[in-house]
Order: structure tokens, then sequence, then C-alpha cells
């Protein structure tokens, strides 16, 4: 059966020995997990029928991108986009999903980068590129 994506969660974990994970306030979309495998070519001059060939090597995690309604003294959104992507460095975040058996993804990342939209006639928003570390848990 499909999955609605109302009521799925991005949650912002606080880095304790017993990680908790804390929702974020006005996520309006989620994109990702976006893995990639990397691989390196391995043609050679006798190819059969002149076709590349390649092996596969490491696995890139990829990336998640999260869309928030801006709130200028949210202080979990400043915490992602000031504080987190200033100090550089990799924290934890979850993917709850709403399906019956409560689906999740917890991975280890860090902000790639953020950007604010303010379009004359809408509301401001957030974007936010999550760059994975290691492997997504999925559970």
């Amino acid at each position: 059966m499909a999955v609605k994506a109302f009521g799925t969660l991005f949650k912002v974990g606080n880095g304790a020995s017993t990680e908790v994970f804390t929702a974020l306030g006005q996520v309006t979309n989620i994109e990702g997990i976006s893995p990639t495998q990397n691989t390196d070519d391995t043609t050679h001059m006798a190819s059969a029928g002149g076709y590349e060939e390649h092996i596969t090597t490491t696995r890139n995690p990829g990336t998640v991108q999260i869309d928030v309604n801006f709130e200028a003294d949210a202080a979990d959104q400043i915490a992602l986009y000031q504080t987190k992507f200033n100090a550089g460095t990799i924290g934890n975040y979850q993917i709850a999903y709403s399906d019956v058996g409560a689906t999740t993804c917890t991975f280890a990342a860090s902000v790639e980068s953020y950007s604010i939209s303010s379009p004359v006639n809408g509301k401001a928003s957030i974007s936010l590129t999550f760059k994975l570390s290691g492997e997504p848990d999925w559970a």
C-alpha cells in the first residue's frame, strides 16, 4: 500500500549518548535520500563490440533537501541554517515516515547549503541541503 507523505517528520538529533530526535517545525517538503553508485571505467582496446566497460567502486550516500516555512525567531531553524552550517560539523538526523510501521531513516550529515526565498507574492521559505556521511540506517 502506498504511504502518504502528509505527517512525515524531519527530526534533528541532540548529539547525546542516548540520542533524542526532535521534529523540526514548519517542514513543507522532504526530498532524498539520493544515493549513487560510483564507477570506474575499465574499457580497453579489445572491449567487446567497442562498448565501454566499468566496475563499481564506492557509494555516495547523497543528499536530503528540506523546505520549511521561514520563521525568523524559530530557534530550531536558526540552529540549522546558521549554527550548524557555520560550524561545519556532522550531526544526526532522521526522517520519520507516516506509515503504519513507522519507518525511519536515520543518517549522519552536514548542512551543505541553505537558501532563503522571499517572493513578492508568497511566503518566505528556507531550503536546506544536507550532505550525508556514511550509510543511512533504515528501520
